[in-house]
């Protein structure tokens, strides 16, 4: 399972109540004008009252540069994706935030 978990990222705060629809307008704008990085969600998993959303990525490849393009690395301002709020939206790999995914199931 760790191999599958190396796939998928966690989105910080994303608004804590979108509708499919909006989720997936924000999800798909965070890839717009970024074809040349070839990224690819499988799919994308929000739990209906928390601020972050799941990310499965086609391969692990992608994980890096996904993480950079949300967190602004690779933009010459330094800055990121953004909420629909204007706040800086934070990633990082699944797997470092397993403890906390895993206390909010019980």
């Amino acid at each position: 399972s760790l191999w599958k978990a190396s796939k998928k990222v966690v989105v910080h705060n994303v608004l804590k109540f979108l509708r499919a629809k909006e989720l997936e307008k924000l999800v798909s704008s965070w890839l717009d004008g970024h074809d040349d990085l070839n990224i690819k969600i499988v799919k994308v998993k929000k739990p209906p009252r928390d601020n972050w959303v799941k990310v499965t990525l086609e391969s692990e490849e992608m994980v890096e540069p996904f993480i950079k393009l949300i967190n602004g690395d690779n933009n010459k301002d330094g800055e990121g994706e953004k909420n629909f709020r204007g706040k800086a939206l934070f990633a990082k790999r699944a797997e470092e935030v397993d403890d906390e995914g895993n206390r909010k199931k019980r």
